[in-house]
């Protein structure tokens, strides 16, 4: 911090708290122990090798003077360090006055780095009479003051102790590794006279009663706000249509430069038109004396200036030049940044009815200057953000975008400008403008191929620490934020002069408004939107193409890369689908997505990542709970935001788990379908929790199933069949080796993945391990099957090899014997079986573990009763390797019937019948939500 480095020049006002403390600590002199006025301490006991000077006792200590006899304990006494430093705890005395007296104490408190504050408890003959807390995340000058009762006797013993201490050196601000408490300024009893008392008093009673008016007030407000968000969720039937967008495009252009770098800005954009074929036009904004941009209008007076020397809010002029503009686009940009040739064209590939801004990114030396921007929580405070660069080459979403370069949806601006800010930077007042955009409905991007470079902060000096912390506290008045304070909580703060800007913003007349906003912000459609999750939405293609219907595509479940057999068919399935629908991906599970993910993303529209479920290990077998755990609030509101802005044709859930979400359902266009990837219903369908999943599962327009047996579980409920498939255009087939080893997939995650594996290794592998030599059994069993297996002793057996992840299937199958599929009880069709049937591999199977490819007659798939029965069926395969290899080959035109291409039509054909209306809406009720 830039505070621990400077040298104070007096300790009147707001110091700085001392010179670069690069004194290791053990050459430093200790403080003085405890010493009594009036009497000389030892010379054996002093440290500094002193007696302590028979001095007076004084009402008041100043730093400067470094009054030594009156600082008895818990000090740093350092001659060359200015700064006069505490212990954690630190004692000093004063001398009393004869009548009524104020305790007053001035210093500098640092802030807590790691904790929500930092506070200086102040004790007097010891009695608590105060605190001083510290919520920012710079040092906190104070002045404290308190009325004493006449003393008793003639010294007063004042006790200071801090919450949190400080070490310059941990937080890599110098060498000094001493712990700090506070700075001391100054120390000193006043006298006070009985009408400045009864001032005092008759001044503190009324703020008093005015503060705990206010105090019931907010309360009140806050307990309002949640009864009526509680009775009226988020509903965005009501929310405004959004505007329509018309060619053309208006460059606003704020000169706070000087007239060089406006002249190389404008011979930039003067480039970058030139790529348009779009009506354009240029408005030139100047804050400062005509004159200084004379030579620059000269050369450049076909664009459209607008000159004015004003000292408002830099906002207001940008406000008064949007409203100026012609078009419906407005790419607003500071007068010190160039733009790349092609920025202006990239940024306008992504216009459109929901989008509110496209920011431009920085490149090179000023890549740390992003257009990615967001936000923190630091000391329960907000604190905006800028995240680096990513190396994800694709379009992100971002909270706000930074008008120093960026694209505005200009009908948009203008009405969240009807609620003008106050703001008193820019920094505070874009990043309202995002939140209000996203709680609108709309979205905010940002474009790596819209470049810029030189980019520089359109201030042309840095804003007052006060008008920054001002904006701050404001900001957290107006608007609500995930993991700020509460209303009453932020009032608290204030009223106690924990900020330095409290004074101006507490004041009655700046309430009602921030109040006000609060109360209106309550009508935004999505005013309970997830913020963490903005940058982790996705845009692989720009908006400028031509359109396809949209579809909604929803999974529980992490998709890409599609490492376990539900993403395996999800990853088909898009493929087919994207064809003809711009496919828009809904994931949970976004924290296990990575840079290997994104890759897969190209035959998406976008990509929307949702985290939060909360299970309860307890009831992760619970079908109810599930329901409604996984179906939790974040990602429903992000299917309802994007039903509101796309307004789709199709909405298709993944699993049973997400079947809530057709409570979401408002437009009656829009056709909601269920794929099923396994049906858990009993054959007596009469339990609570099959009940409660059959009331979810008619409430869909089509259900989609993998297999024969599941759609007979379903009994009335009508259903299509879509089975699991193969890649069968590049798969040669090669004769399995010689060598006995078995294969089993199945991650450990399911537990009849693990039960039916552990089985395998009880019953039939040992008998197998003493008739075949050299025999080993390959399990893929997921991330974190290794800890799973170590409590299990079948697995420490000989051949037995756990193997994690393996992106590459064909590899592995091709270096193995045969599989084996040894699960029971379940559901839908296990992909593992027709992979090994389609690579040239034989599969032993039970007959639950070959449910949907049993009618289909593949002789390398071969079905046991039990799993005792997989031994002498593997000992012949593996014994006699001409018999295994005769069953091996299948011949392409019998797959085709299970092939992905295959799936993918039937999928399309069920949309298509809707889209046509042969199955029509259905009876338009929701399901309920009673279990």
């Amino acid at each position: 911090m830039p505070w621990m480095g400077q040298r104070p020049e007096s300790h009147s006002g707001l110091p700085c708290l001392g010179k670069s403390m690069n004194i290791p600590s053990e050459t430093l002199p200790r403080s003085r122990p405890h010493c009594f006025l009036g009497r000389e301490s030892p010379h054996d006991a002093c440290p500094r090798g002193e007696t302590c000077p028979l001095l007076p006792a004084r009402s008041c200590i100043d730093a400067k003077d470094r009054p030594r006899s009156q600082l008895l304990a818990g000090w740093y006494l350092d001659d060359q360090d200015p700064s006069l430093w505490s212990m954690p705890e630190a004692l000093l005395v004063l001398r009393s006055q004869p009548s009524l007296q104020r305790l007053r104490i001035s210093g500098i408190l640092p802030p807590s780095v790691r904790e929500e504050r930092n506070a200086l408890k102040i004790e007097c003959q010891g009695k608590a009479i105060g605190r001083v807390c510290n919520y920012t995340p710079e040092p906190l000058s104070f002045d404290f003051g308190r009325i004493l009762p006449a003393s008793q006797g003639a010294l007063l013993h004042v006790k200071l102790s801090v919450e949190r201490t400080y070490r310059p050196a941990a937080e890599g601000h110098g060498c000094d590794k001493r712990d700090l408490g506070f700075a001391l300024i100054k120390a000193e009893i006043e006298r006070v006279t009985r009408a400045a008392l009864a001032r005092a008093w008759i001044h503190e009673t009324t703020l008093g009663w005015a503060s705990c008016a206010v105090e019931r007030l907010l309360s009140a407000t806050e307990h309002l706000l949640r009864r009526l968000a509680a009775r009226f969720p988020d509903r965005p039937r009501n929310a405004r249509n959004y505007p329509a967008t018309r060619p053309g495009l208006s460059v606003v252009v704020a000169p706070e430069a000087g007239p060089e770098q406006l002249l190389a800005c404008l011979q930039s954009v003067t480039a970058a038109i030139e790529k348009i074929r779009e009506p354009v036009e240029v408005l030139v904004m100047a804050r400062r004396p005509e004159e200084i941009f004379a030579a620059v209008r000269t050369r450049y007076g076909r664009f459209r200036w607008k000159i004015e020397q004003s000292s408002a809010p830099l906002s207001r002029s940008l406000q008064r030049a949007v409203k100026a503009s012609g078009y419906d686009w407005v790419y607003v940009l500071a007068g010190s940044v160039i733009l790349d040739p092609a920025a202006l064209q990239e940024a306008l590939r992504w216009r459109a009815p929901h989008v509110f801004a496209v920011a431009s990114q920085a490149q090179g030396d000023d890549s740390g200057k992003t257009g990615l921007t967001g936000y923190r929580i630091v000391n329960g405070l907000i604190e905006p953000e800028r995240r680096p660069a990513s190396s994800i080459p694709m379009t992100l979403a971002t909270l706000h975008a930074d008008p120093q370069a960026a694209l505005f949806n200009r009908q948009a601006l203008q009405r969240i400008w009807r609620h003008q800010g106050g703001y008193r930077t820019l920094e505070f007042e874009s990043l309202e403008w995002g939140i209000r955009a996203w709680k609108l409905g709309f979205e905010s991007l940002s474009c790596p191929d819209s470049r810029i470079r030189n980019a520089q902060s359109p201030r042309a000096e840095a804003p007052p620490a006060g008008d920054r912390e001002f904006d701050r506290l404001r900001f957290h008045l107006r608007n609500e934020v995930p993991g700020g304070p509460s209303l009453l909580g932020l009032w608290r703060k204030q009223r106690h002069g924990e900020h330095g800007a409290s004074a101006r913003l507490s004041r009655l007349r700046n309430l009602p408004a921030c109040v006000a906003h609060r109360i209106a912000e309550g009508s935004h459609p999505f005013r309970s939107f997830p913020f963490q999750f903005v940058c982790s939405k996705h845009y692989p293609r720009a908006f400028d193409r031509e359109r396809k219907p949209d579809l909604i595509y929803v999974s529980p479940y992490v998709v890409y890369p599609p490492a376990h057999g539900g993403a395996v068919r999800m990853h088909n399935l898009i493929q087919a689908l994207s064809r003809r629908y711009d496919v828009h991906l809904v994931s949970d599970e976004a924290s296990t997505y990575g840079n290997s993910s994104t890759e897969c993303f190209k035959n998406l529209a976008s990509v929307h990542l949702i985290d939060g479920r909360k299970e309860d290990p307890a009831r992760q077998f619970d079908r109810v709970a599930r329901l409604e755990t996984h179906a939790h609030a974040a990602l429903r509101q992000e299917v309802r935001r994007l039903c509101r802005i796309l307004r789709p044709r199709f909405v298709e859930v993944q699993h049973i788990e997400l079947g809530r979400l057709i409570e979401e359902r408002q437009d009656g266009d829009t056709r909601w379908l269920l794929a099923l990837h396994d049906v858990l219903l009993s054959d007596d369908r009469s339990s609570e929790a099959d009940l409660c999943e059959l009331r979810y599962i008619r409430a869909y327009d089509s259900v989609i199933v993998c297999s024969t047996e599941d759609a007979a579980l379903l009994g009335d409920v009508p259903s299509t069949v879509v089975s699991n498939g193969v890649e069968t255009s590049d798969l040669p087939y090669t004769p399995s080796p010689s060598e006995p080893r078995i294969l089993f997939v199945g991650p450990f995650r399911s537990p009849i993945n693990l039960e039916g594996i552990k089985a395998f290794l009880e019953t039939a592998y040992p008998a197998l391990l003493e008739k075949i030599i050299g025999l080993e059994l390959w399990v893929v069993g997921g991330p974190g099957c290794h800890k799973q297996a170590s409590s299990i002793p079948a697995f420490s057996q000989k051949g037995v090899r756990l193997i994690d992840y393996v992106a590459d299937m064909k590899n592995l199958l091709a270096n193995v014997a045969l599989t084996i599929n040894p699960v029971s009880g379940n559901r839908g069709s296990c992909l593992k079986v027709i992979e090994s049937v389609a690579a040239g591999r034989v599969c032993i199977s039970t007959r639950e573990g070959a449910r949907g490819f049993t009618e289909h007659g593949f002789p390398s798939l071969i079905l046991a009763d039990r799993v005792e029965d997989f031994e002498p069926i593997l000992h012949r395969l593996l014994s006699e390797p001409d018999c295994r290899r005769s069953l091996e080959y299948t011949a392409p035109e019998h797959l085709q019937k299970v092939s992905w291409e295959s799936s993918g039509a039937a999928l399309l054909r069920v949309y298509a019948e809707l889209e046509a209306g042969l199955r029509g809406p259905r009876s338009g009720k929701r399901a309920t939500t009673e279990t």
